[in-house]
């Protein structure tokens, strides 16, 4: 029989798991957001989703679509892939991606 003392357990367990993603998730935002005037923004950001994806694997937190921190990342990747998308979109995405890390931190 699961106790009461074990659902709050683990629920703060995955509370605490969802603020680490966050954070993270903010810290290279932010480092996207200092550099996204350079020419190469596309590279940089395939560089720093695959960094923010270690980060939260090797912290052991979850990287599947179910998480919003990982489908805004997903949309600014979808972003770029698209052709059709030019530079001030591509800016505007990584704007986006930024203040809705900044909302959840």
């Amino acid at each position: 029989m699961i106790t009461m003392g074990y659902n709050c357990q683990q629920e703060t367990m995955s509370y605490l798991s969802k603020c680490e993603a966050w954070k993270i998730s903010l810290d290279n935002a932010t480092f996207l957001k200092k550099n996204i005037e350079k020419q190469n923004i596309n590279d940089i950001v395939f560089m720093i989703h695959s960094k923010y994806l270690n980060g939260l694997k090797s912290s052991n937190i979850g990287i599947t679509n179910e998480f919003k921190y990982i489908r805004v990342w997903n949309t600014l990747i979808n972003t770029i892939k698209n052709r059709k998308n030019n530079r001030k979109t591509i800016i505007g995405a990584v704007n986006q991606l930024h203040y809705t890390n900044v909302i959840n931190n």
